[in-house]
């Protein structure tokens, strides 16, 4: 998985105002049971984009299978609260 989270890494230095280079890298991690570093990645994906619902909803997941489930109903009802943009990335990068 260490290849995976080079890529994204190199991805979002390539492009620094989109979030999913940083949500990819943030599961890459988790993956890799670096679940406290990529918990890092979603707040700073949170950071570029705070209007992404997929964010919160993938921060959340990453929360839950860590038992932290306060925690990641938080993050859902984050994610519930944004505006549905079912195609976002392809509106940022299509």
């Amino acid at each position: 998985m260490g290849e995976a989270i080079e890529k994204y890494k190199k991805a979002h230095q390539l492009n620094r105002s989109s979030p999913f280079s940083l949500l990819g890298w943030g599961l890459a991690m988790a993956s890799d049971d670096k679940n406290e570093e990529s918990l890092k990645r979603f707040e700073e994906a949170a950071e570029v984009d705070p209007e992404e619902p997929l964010t919160y909803f993938t921060w959340g997941n990453i929360l839950k299978g860590m038992g932290r489930h306060t925690e990641a109903i938080a993050k859902y009802q984050k994610a519930i609260e944004k505006p549905v943009r079912l195609c976002s990335f392809l509106d940022k990068h299509g």
